[in-house]
């Protein structure tokens, strides 16, 4: 006797199944509405260094906090116009090898994501190094970079960008990158200075995940009918 749709009838397992999938193909033409959900904030101030209150000729000292945002620990750094990220970027020599920091607000347990990008002064008569790290209640990231020495001119910087990730374990994390250079008043170039909370799935790809894991309880449900 066939049954007649109405108040409590059950979907079938395969039609269950087709439903889901139709669902799940609808979210997945929504696109515009996850993507503005998984923007980023950069928690970086003024890490392209294009806030600075002198023209490009002058040298923050160590213990200035003209550079927005930012603190000169040693040495002296200098603004150079030829950035990554528009027309500014550092040179963390300035008349003598620099060091740079920023403390920012984190949450602890929390996976952030660190980025920077790279080059070296074209005037360096060397290859320059630097360092950079990330510091909470430990040191949670650490790296040397070097620029590409003789490769680069004022028209082709040839930056290099370097990323990485870390869960932070106190509710501030300095950010510090150092000059590696003994000497010269020209070394590695930095710009474009990223700190963000890595991104986690959106509703959106959560309510796929659970779509996916019902079709597959659902598929799984009829086999063991057709097996019986």
């Amino acid at each position: 006797m066939a049954r007649t749709p109405g108040i409590g009838h059950t979907m079938s397992p395969s039609l269950l199944t087709r439903a889901l999938r139709r669902i799940a193909l609808a979210l997945l033409s929504l696109p515009c509405a996850t993507d503005a959900r998984a923007e980023v904030t950069n928690l970086v101030v003024n890490g392209s260094f294009s806030l600075h209150p002198y023209d490009y000729s002058a040298n923050y000292y160590a213990g200035s906090t003209q550079l927005t945002g930012w603190t000169i620990t040693t040495g002296s750094v200098d603004i150079i116009e030829y950035g990554y990220n528009g027309t500014d970027a550092l040179d963390i020599d300035g008349a003598s090898p620099g060091a740079i920091s920023q403390e920012i607000a984190t949450v602890i347990g929390e996976e952030y994501t660190f980025s920077f990008a790279y080059s070296d002064n074209p005037w360096a008569g060397n290859i320059p190094s630097m360092s950079a790290t990330a510091t909470g209640d430990s040191e949670l990231s650490t790296v040397t970079v070097t620029g590409p020495g003789a490769a680069n001119a004022t028209d082709d910087m040839r930056f290099s960008v370097y990323t990485t990730t870390f869960v932070a374990d106190s509710e501030l994390t300095t950010l510090t990158f150092t000059s590696l250079s003994t000497s010269g008043s020209a070394g590695v170039v930095l710009d474009d200075i990223q700190l963000y909370a890595s991104p986690v799935p959106e509703p959106a790809s959560l309510v796929l995940i659970g779509l996916g894991g019902a079709a597959l309880v659902a598929t799984r449900k009829r086999r063991l009918r057709e097996a019986a």
